[in-house]
């Protein structure tokens, strides 16, 4: 067992050295405190646990039957409940023993081992507290991978049922088809084997294989081999030639001239069906224009011709050929708006290259036997009554409606005068009485499927679940199930696959909750455990402290029934317990189950429409930015004596920062230790009414004392946390600018965010000449298995920031949906879009620290300091998926995280910079220059209120900003109270020199010198005193 690691420090600023130094010089004086008693008693369990009872929700009756299993350290679950394989080997599921006894609900309680634990960050690394490596401990490496059922030699090529990633094969391909290049191609020999063809295929009465859904298959039952032996064969001729209704014609070599020899519509008048599949053909309007007088044509292959190597240009043939073949109904495979029953009929392996038509009572009598029938991935759009009819369709009992493109209304309960054609409810006699379906269900659901179930008595089974299931549990959807490259390392499988399975939690104590996440994998029975909206079993972590204090603690899951479980019977928990809709249960959900594309692409471009419609703001910032530069007419400091006075005044300042205490040394300010007393609050403290009251400023306003001067902006927030920051700017310029990376609110965008990696997926997938993987396993870019994708537009790496942690705390780069999506569990997030093409300084990506001054927001007054520095990464850049865990590779915050880090004075780095990238630092400067004002013209924009009544705030805020390879600045964060460690500690020389005096050279040399000691004079000079010595107005 696993014991749990140490909480990290708290979150505030590290001690001064000095102060590091006498507390562990303290510690090592003191006598070791006595380890506490270990617990004996049921009552001590109790009294020692009850904050972590409580918060696993186990009732409090199997508190007994807990304490006697964990002292024990009992698992006895293999005595109860069996593990199964399900869906070819790759889920398991739990099921109580068939053939022993039943389990009550609240019964009993089961003690579950956390197989591994780790931090974020540390699964590559770590496979136990020690240290070990999991590329180097291959038992550890092997169960993950048999658990997460990803432990063959080869991962699966597919992601859920029906998704595998072999070539799906033109419909009607029967024994008798053509396969490759056959011999000679002349127009006649490639007509004449395709006559044969269709008369074999005739000939076998319909034993085709129907679809065939692989090339391996091809190869297998293609058609006739080599060439023709010679002429036309008797049989195959004039008269025969037009009466053929069929013809396959793939992997011929067929160009837009040799299809147009044919004369197709003079030699087969009668032609219903044309597989012209893995051909030339490049010209969609002229294949159009060559086929159109084939009026009889209801069915059409194309694919795998240049005509459709790009998505714009298969839909560009797909609307062209519509246009000119009216009554098709199958194209490419789908269902075309114009389908009849006799598509049903195709997709029954009824009709097809064997029988391409039949006569009406043949057909109302093949529709009459019809029981079941596959119409998945069929582009259906609508279920039309006329084909979908209880009169036609009278023992149709299964039905596979999964990946198309249905309206979620399919299911939805409806007037019974609009009785739905697939699911009347209330069930009508004038509609087929299906009693299986399947269908790919959205979510949010605008219906109960329960109350659907409840109400559909014909209905015994959706997507391959019993109904009956569905009253105590199971899901709705398809299940995502595992999905690698072939030839994928095994510790890759596993760090793929084990977002399916991981759970999480934090440490926390009285004063101090834990900023990172331990993450867990159950042991075998835990692990196997599938998701139910209706549950029969809860399952919660618990720390078991065995004497008392978190340093002995040691983790467990609890699983206990929740409802009456038979032998048997599955056994499920709720993968997202207590998550609702509105907390993005269905988008959360999309992990562990398939959710149609559109529902997330529908939510991403309503969000691109109501940016759009925000643009109008954009006009308003532009005129603020004009009027950004004023006098200081009405400035506060100036109305409490001018200038003159100014410099006469002293100003007392309240503050609990050591860098000011420590550098602020000019006459004009003097420290007191009340901030009743001040006529400056500099605190890192929140001000707000709790503690205006503390210190006494309330009083002092109602007594009428002067409102002191305070470090902090009303409404900063809108800035100075991520997900504000991002949604300002968003509001402001009806979407984002070049200086912000698109950012996703993670509680509340979801399902938007899922959309664009979707699309940015495909994009990359086409780009690159690929089929997509299907799922969540890391996309096109783990298929290329080079990194991101060569073209930043199509990158699909994103970051994911807390809202309001700074120090790129539980920050983490990812490029898998599904790692994404569950980073949002541990804790409020933005996922913005990663810079995947930084600039780099020596191989290795940076950052830099600006220092803004804001003075007031109406009319707007911003300084900029000339003192800023950059962070340097340790390691050189990379963007290899091994990488992205690695801390030193991809952040820049080397000096609270343990790290050493590399201190490079900034006027050093400027040059270097500049040599290293052929670009001059001025123009790099101006465009940091304008981003800032455009940040601070949108936050008074979007929040006018950030400015205060009395003139009363003064601020500064560290601004971190990087450079991508275009030099285009990006901004990452603004912080309030930044620290300003560097710029008390380092000289820094000025990047852009000032003009010489003309007279003492000794002078000139010093003034170009920002020395530590005066920056906080400078500040303080600036923001009170009207002076602008180094800052710059922005």
């Amino acid at each position: 067992m696993a014991p749990a690691a140490d909480p990290s420090p708290p979150r505030n600023a590290p001690p001064r050295p000095s102060d590091a130094e006498a507390s562990a010089a303290l510690a090592e004086s003191l006598p070791p405190p006595p380890p506490p008693p270990r617990i004996q008693t049921l009552a001590d369990f109790v009294k020692v646990h009850e904050m972590l009872l409580l918060a696993t929700g186990l009732p409090r009756e199997l508190y007994p039957r807990l304490f006697e299993k964990i002292m024990a350290e009992r698992f006895d679950a293999g005595s109860r409940f069996a593990i199964e394989e399900v869906e070819g080997g790759r889920q398991r599921r739990v099921v109580l023993t068939p053939g022993g006894q039943g389990l009550d609900a609240k019964g009993d309680v089961f003690l579950v081992d956390h197989a591994w634990s780790f931090r974020l960050g540390q699964a590559r690394e770590q496979a136990r507290p020690g240290g070990e490596r999991l590329e180097t401990v291959p038992k550890l490496a092997a169960r993950m991978a048999a658990l997460m059922c990803v432990g063959g030699e080869e991962g699966g090529e597919g992601e859920g049922e029906g998704e595998g990633q072999g070539k799906t094969e033109p419909e009607g391909q029967g024994a008798g088809g053509n396969g490759g290049n056959k011999g000679a191609n002349s127009v006649d020999d490639i007509i004449l084997r395709a006559v044969r063809a269709a008369l074999d295929a005739r000939n076998q009465g319909g034993e085709g294989e129907g679809e065939v859904e692989s090339e391996s298959s091809r190869e297998v039952e293609g058609g006739l081999e080599g060439g023709v032996e010679g002429g036309v064969e008797g049989g195959v001729e004039g008269g025969v030639e037009r009466d053929e209704e069929w013809l396959e014609m793939d992997g011929e070599g067929i160009d837009e001239d040799m299809l147009e020899a044919m004369k197709l519509h003079e030699r087969f008048p009668n032609l219903v069906g044309l597989s012209l599949w893995g051909n030339r053909l490049t010209d969609a309007a002229r294949v159009a224009s060559i086929l159109s007088p084939l009026a009889s044509l209801k069915a059409l292959w194309l694919n795998d011709n240049p005509c459709v190597a790009t998505e714009p240009s298969a839909v560009a043939l797909r609307n062209t050929v519509l246009a000119s073949l009216p009554n098709l109904e199958l194209f490419n495979r789908h269902f075309t708006r114009c389908y009849s029953t006799w598509a049903l009929l195709f997709a029954a392996d009824v009709a097809g290259p064997h029988c391409a038509t039949l006569a009406d009572d043949m057909a109302a009598a093949e529709l009459a036997r019809l029981t079941e029938i596959d119409l998945s991935d069929r582009g259906i759009v609508e279920l039309k009554q006329e084909v979908f009819s209880a009169t036609l369709l009278p023992n149709l009992a299964r039905i596979n409606l999964s990946r198309n493109p249905l309206p979620l209304s399919l299911l939805a309960p409806i007037d019974a005068s609009r009785s739905s054609v697939l699911l009347p409810s209330p069930p009508s006699p004038h509609c087929a009485p299906y009693n299986a379906v399947l269908i790919d269900l959205e979510g949010p659901f605008p219906f109960d499927p329960y109350e659907t179930a409840r109400t559909l008595p014909h209905l015994s089974s959706l997507n391959g679940a019993l109904l009956s299931s569905f009253t105590r549990g199971g899901s709705w959807m398809f299940p995502r199930l595992p999905a690698c490259q072939p030839g994928t390392p095994l510790v890759d499988r596993v760090l793929h696959a084990m977002w399916r399975h991981v759970c999480s939690y934090k440490l926390a104590t009285e004063t101090q909750l834990d900023e990172s996440a331990v993450w867990y994998v159950m042991d075998e029975f835990g692990s196997a455990f599938r998701h139910s909206d209706r549950p029969n079993f809860r399952c919660s972590p618990f720390l078991f402290l065995p004497d008392g204090s978190f340093a002995s603690a040691v983790s467990y899951s609890l699983v206990w029934p929740v409802a009456a479980v038979q032998p048997g019977e599955e056994c499920t928990r709720d993968f997202l317990a207590g998550v609702g809709e509105e907390q993005q249960r269905s988008a959360k959900l999309s992990v562990w189950f398939h959710t149609p594309s559109s529902f997330f692409k529908q939510a991403y471009e309503q969000r691109i429409v109501k940016f759009a419609a925000a643009a109008a703001k954009h006009a308003e910032a532009t005129t603020l930015l004009a009027t950004a530069k004023s006098d200081n007419k009405g400035d506060k400091e100036a109305q409490r004596g001018g200038s003159g006075a100014a410099e006469k005044r002293v100003y007392r300042v309240f503050t609990d920062i050591p860098h000011v205490t420590d550098n602020l040394s000019r006459p004009e300010f003097a420290f007191v230790d009340n901030p009743s007393e001040a006529d400056i609050i500099w605190t890192s403290m929140q001000v707000d009414d709790a503690f205006r009251e503390a210190a006494g400023l309330k009083e002092r306003r109602d007594k009428g004392g002067e409102e002191p001067f305070i470090n902090q902006f009303p409404f900063e927030a809108c800035i100075v946390m991520k997900h504000h920051l991002a949604k300002t700017i968003q509001q402001a310029y009806g979407g984002t600018r070049p200086w912000l990376q698109d950012t996703y609110d993670m509680q509340c965008e979801l399902a938007a965010l899922i959309g664009c990696f979707l699309e940015r997926e495909v994009a990359a997938a086409a780009a690159a000449g690929q089929k997509l993987i299907a799922g969540y396993e890391g996309g096109a870019e783990v298929a290329k298995g080079t990194g991101s994708s060569e073209e930043p537009e199509l990158d699909n790496t994103w970051i994911m920031k807390p809202w309001n942690l700074a120090r790129s705390m539980d920050a983490t780069v990812s490029r898998h949906l599904a790692q994404i999506l569950r980073l949002g569990e541990t804790g409020p997030k933005v996922c913005q879009k990663y810079i995947s093409r930084p600039a780099l300084f020596n191989g290795r990506k940076f950052d830099m620290r600006f220092i803004v001054l804001l003075k007031r927001l109406k009319p707007l007054e911003a300084y900029l300091s000339d003192v800023f520095w950059a962070r340097i990464a340790n390691k050189a850049y990379s963007q290899m998926e091994d990488s992205l865990s690695d801390f030193q590779t991809h952040f820049t915050v080397m000096n609270y995280s343990g790290h050493k880090y590399e201190h490079v004075p900034t006027h050093e780095f400027v040059r270097a910079f500049e040599q290293q990238h052929n670009v001059t630092w001025q123009s790099i400067d101006q465009s940091v220059q304008r981003m800032l004002r455009e940040l601070l013209a949108a936050a008074v924009t979007v929040h006018p209120e950030m400015q205060p009544d009395g003139d009363t705030c003064r601020a500064i805020y560290g601004v971190d900003v990087m450079l991508d390879d275009q030099f285009q600045p990006k901004l990452l964060e603004v912080t309030y109270c930044p620290d300003c460690t560097r710029a008390v500690t380092y000289d820094m020389k000025r990047v852009f020199p000032r003009p010489s005096s003309g007279g003492n050279a000794e002078a000139d040399e010093e003034s170009e010198w920002l020395r530590p000691k005066s920056f906080f004079n400078d500040v303080f000079g600036c923001l009170f005193l009207g002076e602008t010595r180094n800052v710059r107005r922005l």
